[in-house]
C-alpha cells in the first residue's frame, strides 16, 4: 500500500515507506495501531454521513410529510434549502456522525486487534475461523446498541405512515421517544424485539464483506498499482456483495419489528410462508437498488478517507515511536 512520508528523505525513511507500498494494512501479524484504528475509521464515517446525511433526510421528509408519493424529490431539496439553507440538509445529524463514528471505530478496532494476532503464513482455514470470530463477536455486541436504535426508527417511520389514527403510546415524535415509549409500555423484551434477526443480519454482513475484502486487496496490493484506492475498490465491491447476501433478512427484521406489540400478526416462520404461498418471495429484494446505488459512493468514500488517514496515522507513528515498531518487527 503506498504511502506519501512527509518527514526527511534519510535513507532509513526511504527504506520505511518502500517497505509500506508492500503491505497493505490488513497485513497480518503487524504491528496493530490503537489510535489508527479509533481515528481513521471515525473520520472515515464523518465523510460518509456529509455525502449521506442529505440523501437520508430527503427520503425520511418524503416518507414522513407525503406518504401519498405527491411530493418529488426536487421540490423537496428546494423546500429544505428555501427554509434552512445548506444546513438544513443536516438537521438532527448529530447522533449520526457522533454514534456512528464510534460505532465505527469499534468495528474497526476489533478487525484490526485480531488480524494482528495472526501469523502471516497462516492457513485459509485459519484466517477463516479469524473472521468467524471477528464477525460473532462485532454482530453480538453491536446488537445491544443497534436492535433498539433501529426498532426505534421503524417504529417512527411507522408511526409516520399510518394514515388510520393510532393511540397515544403508539405514536411517537422521534427515536429517543419511541424508545422511551417502548421502554415504558414492553419494558427491555419489547426494545430487542427482532434481537434475533439483527444479530443473524450483522453476522452474513461482516462475514461476507470482510472475506471478500480481504481477498480483493490482496489481489490489488499484488500489482502495487492502484495504492490507496485497492481499499476503496474492495470496500464498493464487498459492501454491495454483503447486502445482496443480507437483504431479504433485513427485510424480514424489518417487518417484525414494524409489527403490532400488543397484538403481533408476524412470526419469521409466518412471513416467509405468506410470502412463498402468495408467490411473493421477490418482494424481500424491494428497495434493494436503492440501497445498492447509496452503498457503493458511501463505502468509496468511507475506505479511501479510512485507509488514506489509517497510513498516514502509522507512517507518523513509526517516526514518533520507533522502538516500538522495532521491537515489533523483530518480533517477526
Amino acid at each position: 500500500m503506498k504511502i506519501t512520508s512527509l518527514m526527511s528523505t534519510a535513507d532509513g525513511d526511504k527504506e520505511f515507506v518502500y517497505a509500506s507500498k508492500k503491505k497493505s494494512s490488513i497485513h497480518q501479524g503487524q504491528h496493530f495501531s490503537m489510535v489508527a484504528s479509533i481515528v481513521s475509521p471515525f473520520l472515515g464515517n464523518i465523510a460518509t454521513n456529509v455525502f449521506r446525511q442529505p440523501l437520508d433526510l430527503i427520503k425520511i421528509t418524503l416518507q414522513k410529510d407525503n406518504p401519498t408519493g405527491n411530493e418529488s424529490i426536487s421540490s423537496t431539496i428546494k423546500e429544505i434549502y428555501s427554509k434552512s439553507g445548506v444546513r438544513g440538509f443536516y438537521r438532527g445529524s448529530m447522533l449520526n456522525f457522533v454514534v456512528g463514528g464510534t460505532v465505527a471505530s469499534y468495528r474497526w478496532c476489533i478487525y484490526k486487534d485480531m488480524s494482528s494476532r495472526e501469523e502471516d503464513n497462516a492457513s485459509q482455514l485459519v484466517k477463516f475461523m479469524r473472521l468467524c470470530k471477528t464477525s460473532i463477536l462485532l454482530s453480538c455486541t453491536l446488537a445491544l446498541f443497534l436492535t433498539p436504535i433501529e426498532h426505534a426508527k421503524i417504529k417512527v417511520n411507522a408511526c409516520f405512515q399510518e394514515k388510520k389514527a393510532l393511540p397515544t403510546k403508539h405514536t411517537y415524535t422521534g427515536s429517543v421517544d419511541a424508545l422511551k415509549k417502548i421502554y415504558q409500555n414492553y419494558g427491555i423484551r419489547g426494545l430487542y424485539n427482532g434481537n434475533s434477526l439483527t444479530i443473524s443480519r450483522d453476522f452474513l454482513a461482516y462475514l461476507s464483506f470482510l472475506l471478500t475484502y480481504e481477498e480483493i486487496t490482496g489481489l490489488l496490493n499484488k500489482t502495487e498499482a492502484f495504492g490507496v484506492m485497492s481499499s476503496s475498490i474492495a470496500g464498493v465491491v464487498s459492501g454491495l456483495l454483503s447486502w445482496l447476501v443480507i437483504y431479504p433478512i433485513d427485510t424480514v427484521k424489518t417487518v417484525i419489528q414494524r409489527d403490532s406489540l400488543d397484538n403481533r400478526k408476524w412470526t419469521v416462520f409466518k412471513y416467509l410462508k405468506y410470502l412463498k404461498e402468495q408467490k411473493k418471495l421477490k418482494t424481500l429484494f424491494n428497495g434493494l437498488p436503492a440501497v445498492l446505488v447509496r452503498s457503493a459512493p458511501g463505502n468509496f468514500i468511507f475506505f479511501t478517507v479510512w485507509e488514506y488517514t489509517f497510513n498516514l496515522i502509522e507512517t507518523y507513528e513509526k517516526y514518533i515511536f520507533p522502538n516500538r515498531y522495532k521491537k515489533h518487527d523483530d518480533s517477526l
